[in-house]
């Protein structure tokens, strides 16, 4: 295994931490963790990308410590400038890859549309972009049941009773749910307990200020719904597990039309939700195959 060093900067008056490995003049790639995980998740995807002679850094995003916990915004375009401000800092003089997981998709998609320039090519697991995922939740019954935690998160007592019991039992019943029948990492699993215990209740802002307008900065209306309309014009790899007890396979139908580049959504059989995490020497090579060469 790879190893990480932890390393910390200052942006736009938010303070980020993140893992980094390889060379430092490698060609960057960035990969953004989602919910309930951290950087750790990537660690096996980080020796690979090394290998290949890439320079990896694995940010921790705002509100799970050690990146500092703000009162907000958690909306998407938060994180979507996050990544662009940190590539930039990073490797300011070419664009940089980008590799997003769940909230890291999001966030992956966003700083696509946003700074398409910033960016060679993009990486998402296991989310759909908002514009194919929110007419599939509100038509498809399997997946409102399949999103129960997102409306409970909008209870903030109840939600955060709930999560915290058995020091965050909760967590793990989520990873297990996700990804059906596979033994949960206990390294990322036990990372993103302690990070979001740390940080707590900020790590469920994110589906707050998602689903609650009136939580949301009126600054970042603009940036928001230019992500949810897209479209996004950087080359993409979509990879989501049909096994996945989160996002039904189903929502990826009708992504296309978000895309106005060169672009694959690939089902991968036999994992769920944490397919980077169940299968990396399947996962991997097609991540890396898509990224090209450094």
């Amino acid at each position: 295994m790879v190893a990480l060093t932890r390393q910390a900067v200052v942006l736009d008056g938010l303070e980020l931490s993140y893992l980094e490995a390889g060379a430092a003049d490698g060609p960057l790639v960035l990969c953004l963790h989602g919910f309930p995980d951290s950087p750790h998740t990537f660690r096996h995807l980080a020796a690979d990308l090394v290998g290949a002679g890439f320079r990896v850094v694995l940010p921790w995003l705002r509100g799970y410590p050690p990146s500092q916990v703000v009162d907000g915004p958690y909306q998407v375009a938060a994180l979507a400038r996050d990544a662009v401000v940190l590539a930039e800092a990073l490797q300011p003089d070419r664009p940089a890859r980008l590799v997003g997981h769940d909230w890291g998709a999001l966030a992956t998609y966003g700083a696509g549309v946003l700074r398409p320039d910033r960016w060679e090519r993009l990486v998402t697991l296991s989310v759909p972009p908002t514009r194919a995922f929110r007419p599939f939740l509100r038509r498809d019954a399997a997946q409102q049941r399949a999103s129960w935690y997102q409306f409970l998160f909008q209870l903030d007592t109840l939600s955060e009773a709930v999560v915290e019991q058995d020091d965050f039992a909760f967590l793990e019943r989520l990873w297990r749910d996700w990804s059906p029948g596979w033994e949960p990492d206990r390294v990322s699993l036990d990372a993103a307990r302690s990070s979001i215990r740390t940080g707590f209740p900020a790590a469920l802002l994110f589906y707050r200020d998602t689903w609650q307008p009136a939580r949301q900065d009126p600054r970042l209306a603009a940036d928001q719904q230019r992500i949810v309309d897209g479209p996004l014009t950087v080359p993409t790899l979509v990879l989501h597990g049909l096994r996945d007890g989160c996002i039904l396979p189903g929502a990826f139908a009708g992504a296309e039309a978000y895309f106005a580049a060169e672009h694959r959504i690939q089902p991968v059989d036999g994992v769920g939700h944490f397919l980077h995490l169940e299968d990396p020497s399947r996962i991997n090579p097609l991540i890396l195959d898509f990224l090209g060469e450094p």
